[in-house]
């Protein structure tokens, strides 16, 4: 395979690709009197920084018609047209629909202008856009596609990935499966007795989990879980109680985030969406720890993390685990573009004979999962 573009989809990826921002963003400050397009979550995030600092927007532009003439945090809310005014303002598009939001940005002639994810002091560890030049020809992206050669589900998830990323357009997302981190062809029950959950949210996975181990033997079962945001932590607790008693002894849950070393980061807590990031200036501090440290001897059959583009630190704190229990590992690779390929090609160069798959699932460039397999195990 000499690379997983063709010449002739190599020139499609260029002729669709994102416009690139007109403007950066170095500080917060950089925001005042900025216009911020898409009074949604991300907005909702970033503004409760913006007012701690004092910096105002001058207005929101949104697309749904029902939001205009009101106001969010007492900034109004006007409909895309209004970038007509905008003169030589920053704008900055809040949203992940980036086709859409590039669309508006051109057909208001807007001058200056950046994606959200340039706004590092919040949204620190977020990348979802490429350009042509980082997937094309990219001799890591061949080697990965070298070693998924044989399962073209996993090839057409990564090459999909890499195309929405550069084009932002919907109609190239990766086809979506259902059984995120338990497909069944991929992660059978057996190993799912002693799982580590890095990323817990609110118990999704964990609500899962004890639905996939009904019926096993109650004292062959753990389940580790660590979160670091506060609220979800609240809410993962509440989830623990709900479950029955045979299986709530076996979960342990952790107020912390993993990571390469022990210590501290901040975390800006968004339920749904918290970030982390080493970068973040704002936000909570919350603990770290390594998963070394944490389950010191400790036998693990499956490992998750999805930990917002911390995902690196954390397996840099987890190699004696990994190697000495060599579980099955997944691992969401959407938060930063090159996760896409550095970090299956990580799992691939521990050298402890890991298949990886790719699986995507979600409607959207998020939700990609890195499904490592120990093979002989």
């Amino acid at each position: 395979m000499e690379s997983l573009f063709t010449p002739a989809e190599v020139a499609d990826l260029e002729a669709r690709a994102l416009p690139r921002p007109t403007a950066g963003v170095d500080t917060l400050a950089d925001l005042d009197g900025a216009v911020l397009l898409g009074a949604g979550v991300y907005s909702g995030m970033l503004l409760p920084h913006l007012r701690r600092r004092g910096i105002r927007p001058a207005w929101f532009a949104d697309s749904a018609p029902e939001r205009w003439g009101s106001s969010l945090c007492g900034i109004e809310i006007r409909p895309p047209e209004s970038l007509a005014a905008a003169g030589d303002r920053l704008v900055v598009a809040m949203t992940h629909h980036f086709r859409a939001m590039a669309e508006i940005l051109l057909r208001w002639r807007v001058q200056r202008w950046a994606w959200f994810t340039q706004v590092r002091e919040v949204f620190g560890n977020y990348d979802f856009v490429a350009r042509p030049d980082e997937v094309a020809g990219n001799a890591e992206i061949t080697r990965l596609a070298r070693l998924l050669h044989r399962s073209a589900g996993s090839l057409e998830v990564l090459k999909k990935s890499l195309l929405c990323r550069v084009s932002g357009d919907p109609r190239d997302f990766p086809p979506a499966t259902p059984g995120q981190y338990f497909q069944d062809d991929l992660v059978g029950r057996d190993r799912c007795s002693r799982f580590v959950d890095c990323g817990a949210f609110t118990g999704d996975t964990l609500r899962e989990w004890a639905h996939r181990v009904e019926g096993l033997p109650s004292s062959g079962l753990t389940y580790h879980a660590l979160e670091p945001d506060p609220e979800n932590f609240r809410v993962l607790e509440e989830a623990r109680a709900g479950l029955a008693e045979s299986i709530r002894t076996s979960v342990h849950l952790h107020g912390c985030a993993a990571g390469r070393e022990a210590g501290h980061l901040r975390i800006v807590p968004g339920g749904l969406t918290s970030l982390v990031s080493e970068r973040l200036r704002e936000g909570v501090e919350v603990p770290v720890v390594r998963l070394d440290d944490l389950l010191p001897g400790e036998s693990v059959t499956a490992l998750k993390m999805d930990v917002e583009g911390f995902e690196p630190h954390a397996l840099e704190g987890a190699r004696t685990l990994i190697s000495t229990s060599r579980p099955v590992l997944l691992v969401a690779i959407y938060h930063q573009v090159r996760h896409l390929w550095e970090l299956p090609l990580w799992i691939h160069d521990l050298g402890l004979g890991y298949r990886v798959e790719l699986r995507h699932h979600d409607r959207s460039m998020s939700e990609t999962v890195c499904y490592a397999l120990p093979e002989g195990a």
